[in-house]
């Protein structure tokens, strides 16, 4: 399997468990030590999508979205900001790992200013991780990262990044 297609497929395993740990709000001790045993059987996946990111970095060629094509110059501060997100990815499971070691309470409702994780830090650990392979993804294939995608549409950068709005097609009015 291409390394790409690997980060790709192990970044919706740890979206999964993201979602599985949301959701596990309220779960008695029994449950959660279930969610606890899944999650570290999917662990060394969650290795394996570090170590993946790590491998494929430095062979990356991102350029600026806008002037991707065969000949474009790599972009240096797109180039590192990808390499910086293989580190965000392992600080994210050492985080895991520390919610996974503090047994229920890792799971414990967390409230951070702008932010609620009912999954407590091993939900917020894992957002964080998903994230950081979300805007991997983004600047390996030459997308603008999501933040940038999703601008407001006040920002003078929306109309370029948004699809043009669908117009509606009026039926035309049959004579009864």
């Amino acid at each position: 399997m291409d390394l790409m297609e690997e980060v790709g497929s192990l970044s919706l395993v740890a979206r999964s468990l993201q979602y599985e740990v949301r959701e596990s709000a309220g779960a008695s001790r029994a449950e959660l030590r279930l969610l606890r045993t899944q999650i570290a059987g999917e662990r060394p996946k969650l290795q394996t999508l570090v170590d993946s990111m790590a491998t494929v970095a430095p062979q990356l060629r991102i350029c600026a979205p806008e002037e991707a094509d065969c000949d474009c110059a790599p972009d240096p501060t797109l180039m590192r900001t990808a390499a910086l997100q293989v580190d965000a990815v392992r600080a994210s499971l050492s985080s895991l790992d520390a919610a996974l070691a503090a047994g229920p309470r890792g799971f414990d409702s967390l409230d951070q200013p702008g932010a609620q994780y009912p999954g407590g830090r091993a939900e917020r650990a894992l957002e964080d991780l998903n994230e950081a392979c979300d805007l991997f993804l983004d600047l390996a294939s030459g997308r603008p990262p999501m933040t940038a995608r999703l601008a407001p549409l006040s920002s003078p950068r929306a109309p370029s990044l948004l699809p043009p709005p669908i117009r509606a097609v009026v039926a035309p009015r049959v004579a009864a």
